[in-house]
This record gives C-alpha cells, sequence and structure tokens, in this order.
C-alpha cells in the first residue's frame, strides 16, 4: 500500500510495498512517481488514473507493469482511492496492488485451451452433441448437416 499525495510524491509505504520495489522506505518516500515508473509509463499509464483518482473517483485497473528492482513484468491488480481531509479535500490517493502475474496467465490458458476444444468441436467432420434433460443443448455443424 502506497499513499501518493497530489504533487505525484509518496508520502507513505507499507513493508510489502517497499518490498516489491526493492527499496527502503528513505529511498521512496518524497520521490516523484515518474522517478520509479520512467515518464513514458508514468504520463501514459500512471497519471492518467490518478488524476481520475484525485477528482474524487476510486479507479480499478489491471495491466502489465515493469516494477521497478523486478526483471520482469507483472499483471498488477491497482486499486486507488481518494485520500480525504476532514474538511473533505482530496490531497493524495490510497494505492493498494497485488501481483496477478499467475491468475491472468492461467486466465489466458484457460481460454486458448477452450478455443482449441470449440475449434475441434466445431471443425469436425463427425456430429457431435450435446442432449441433457431430454433436449439438445449443442450441436456443432456437422451434427446439424444430418
Amino acid at each position: 500500500m502506497f499513499v501518493v499525495d497530489t504533487d505525484f510524491r509518496y508520502r507513505f509505504a507499507n513493508r510489502l510495498a517497499l518490498e516489491c520495489y526493492g527499496l527502503q522506505a528513505e529511498e521512496l518516500i518524497g520521490r516523484h512517481v515518474a522517478e520509479l515508473f520512467g515518464s513514458e509509463t508514468f504520463e501514459r499509464d500512471v497519471k492518467p488514473r490518478m488524476d481520475r483518482c484525485f477528482a474524487g473517483e476510486a479507479v480499478a485497473a489491471q495491466y502489465w507493469l515493469h516494477l521497478p528492482g523486478q526483471q520482469r513484468a507483472s499483471y498488477i491488480d491497482v486499486l486507488k482511492m481518494p485520500f480525504h481531509e476532514p474538511d473533505g479535500r482530496i490531497t493524495g490517493a490510497i494505492v493498494t496492488s497485488r501481483d496477478a502475474t499467475q491468475k491472468h496467465l492461467a486466465e489466458l490458458a484457460l481460454r486458448a485451451s477452450e478455443q482449441h476444444f470449440r475449434n475441434v468441436v466445431t471443425g469436425s467432420l463427425q456430429g457431435i452433441f450435446v442432449y441433457r434433460r431430454q433436449r439438445y443443448v449443442f450441436v456443432n455443424p456437422a451434427c446439424a448437416r444430418m
């Protein structure tokens, strides 16, 4: 978890967030987000979502991101929530994130497997059907031609 102010500077990071970045608190606190991700990634991916958050919107997103201190990109599930002062002003964002790489890769593999199965069944020259509760719930094109 991070807290980022409206100047895009880190104000707080918990232990897990620091470990994710491979930094100590004194190496992160006060730094601009663009310093860690680079200006291109900041302008393209980070800033637009943070701006929406600073306007009062909770912003959820999932995307591939190369985190500082890591050799490979990770698929990150991120939630940015406005940080409201007692008087209602938004002075920053609370950012939570988790590495969803393994889950995302498993979902992609499942989709690919389903598509492969669908192609085999629909492209088969043999008639294939599913009959459930006294009715046909699926017939492939070859079966429909019979």
